[in-house]
């Protein structure tokens, strides 16, 4: 599987040079009638030649109409066909989390740190903060809940103040990167990690709030790390916070011993079975493989969304260009809803994939690993993994993070198969073999920490006021060497001084959330007056 994700998709690839070719087209015709036009040849033609790449055409027609995920989500958004009969009452008295509710706020009013074990369909994200709320937490300071992505954060928030029945932004929000949904009322406040540990800077105890939930702790993204290790300082300072750690059951033991033993409650998941089905044989063009497998499916299977794991932007749109393309060549085919859904797309695309398809329309969503745990859409029946993922891996020859195709942890393969059995019984079609899924693939990811660059983590645990970052609660330390390149590194770009102190530029270089040398290179622009170049 190493080898397939090193040499890529041939279908992505044929993809990228037919763009290029049709815009070097473009090009071309844009020039005819000019003076190097003539020069080179160029003659004009009739229409356009170049095609739209996938995403452009609808992003043109409805990707402006606002950046705010909250305007473009719907008051039926994602309601499953239980959800249409049943009041959100009866919902949540459903969900699994509610059954052990009492029980649950026993074991938090008596210990500052609680495991929780979730699996999926718990209701953990969405009911926690409200049984925290319910129980007089919210008095004493906000109920903040992290989301290791955007976009789990903005539709966990949506789907918590209808159940409140409150506007979004009122007594519940929710924060981002760039769009704040919350108010002077905010109660529950759902956010990235990322955005949390900013606050830390300006406010190191966090004192505005009175309980914080680490959801999916378990995929051990860099800031939930960090946030792992500060938290354990504040809760030496402040006696009255209160921490819950939710994890997938696999990792929940990691956590409990990194906190003292802090004491696990496991809410029983409502999740149906789910026929897993491998390859018989290697899969070497992952999209191409995937493709069949979606078209298969959509043909000659019973009713049911389908769920495609691709790795990213690029992927994701020849997939769903392809799946379009092949079902056009097929005579009178069933209906077929292709929603991809990656970071980078508008917030009003995002949220088309919580819409219920049309009757007959069966619907099939391609999305990258947001999927997995974050994200829970209903209706899924069937799930296409294609066995990778992108992963942020440093690289010391470019002397920065990239992002690398690479095969997925044993513990993700599982996650992802999850998705078929959330609302009904479900199959899974994994495109690799059973062999390599037990001798290839990880057991677990290997955590964020050990394989990027750590500059931008140094200089913000200078900034959060850490002197020895040898010494820094880690929960799983990155090697030494790597700190100390970091570190030589912030020195070098004047962050750092002999002593290994924060200078006045590493201040505010830390204030930008990139890495340090592009944050260098925005502050000198400015002070040369030519930070519009």
């Amino acid at each position: 599987m190493a080898v397939f994700s090193r040499k890529g998709s041939r279908v992505v690839k044929e993809s990228r040079q037919q763009r290029e070719r049709q815009r070097q087209a473009q090009e071309a015709t844009n020039m005819a009638g000019t003076t190097l036009g003539n020069i080179m040849g160029a003659k004009e033609e009739d229409g356009d030649s170049a095609l739209p790449i996938a995403g452009e055409e609808e992003a043109a027609k409805g990707g402006n109409k606002g950046n705010k995920f909250s305007e473009h989500m719907k008051k039926s958004t994602g309601a499953s066909s239980f959800s249409q009969s049943k009041s959100l009452r009866e919902q949540r008295e459903f969900l699994p989390a509610f059954a052990v509710r009492e029980e649950l706020l026993r074991v938090i009013r008596e210990n500052q740190v609680t495991i929780v074990i979730g699996e999926t369909g718990s209701g953990k994200t969405t009911q926690l903060t409200q049984f925290l709320m319910e129980d007089g937490y919210g008095r004493a300071g906000m109920i903040g809940c992290t989301q290791p992505r955007r976009v789990a954060a903005m539709s966990v928030a949506k789907r918590v103040a209808e159940e409140m029945e409150v506007e979004l932004g009122s007594a519940v929000g929710y924060s981002i990167r760039f769009e704040d949904v919350t108010s002077k009322e905010t109660i529950i406040k759902y956010m990235t990690d990322g955005v949390l540990l900013r606050e830390s800077l300006n406010e190191p105890d966090l004192d505005r709030y009175s309980c914080i939930i680490m959801d999916e702790a378990h995929e051990r993204a860099l800031n939930t790390d960090i946030l792992m290790g500060l938290f354990k300082k504040v809760l030496q300072r402040r006696r009255d916070l209160k921490l819950i750690v939710t994890s997938a059951t696999m990792n929940a033991k990691r956590f409990s011993d990194f906190y003292g033993g802090a004491p696990e409650f496991t809410i029983p998941g409502r999740t149906f079975p789910v026929d897993v089905m491998f390859h018989r044989s290697p899969v070497e063009d992952y999209v191409d493989g995937a493709v069949q497998q979606v078209l298969a499916i959509h043909v000659s299977m019973g009713p049911g969304d389908i769920l495609v794991f691709m790795t990213g932007q690029e992927d994701i749109e020849v997939t769903c260009e392809q799946v379009q393309k092949r079902l056009d060549a097929l005579n009178d085919p069933p209906k077929l809803s292709i929603l991809p859904i990656y970071s980078q797309m508008p917030a009003d695309l995002q949220a088309k994939i919580f819409d219920r398809a049309a009757p007959g329309v069966r619907k099939c969503i391609v999305a990258t690993n947001i999927a997995e745990t974050s994200l829970t859409v209903d209706g899924i029946k069937y799930v296409v993994d294609a066995g990778y993922s992108k992963m942020k891996v440093y690289n010391p020859k470019m002397g920065m993070d990239t992002l690398q195709i690479t095969p997925i942890s044993q513990a993700n393969g599982s996650q992802r198969s999850g998705r078929a059995g959330r609302t009904g019984p479900g199959k899974a079609f994994r495109l690799y073999t059973e062999k390599a899924f037990k001798e290839e693939l990880y057991l677990q990811t290997i955590p964020e920490i050990q394989r990027t660059n750590l500059a931008n983590t140094v200089l913000m645990l200078k900034s959060l006021g850490v002197k020895d970052l040898l010494d820094f609660d880690f929960m799983d330390p990155p090697p030494q060497d790597t700190i100390l390149t970091s570190m030589f590194d912030l020195w070098a770009l004047g962050a750092l001084d002999n002593l290994g102190e924060l200078t006045g530029l590493g201040q505010k270089m830390s204030a930008f959330p990139m890495d340090p040398s592009l944050s260098k290179l925005l502050i000198t622009a400015e002070e040369y007056g030519c930070s519009e170049e």
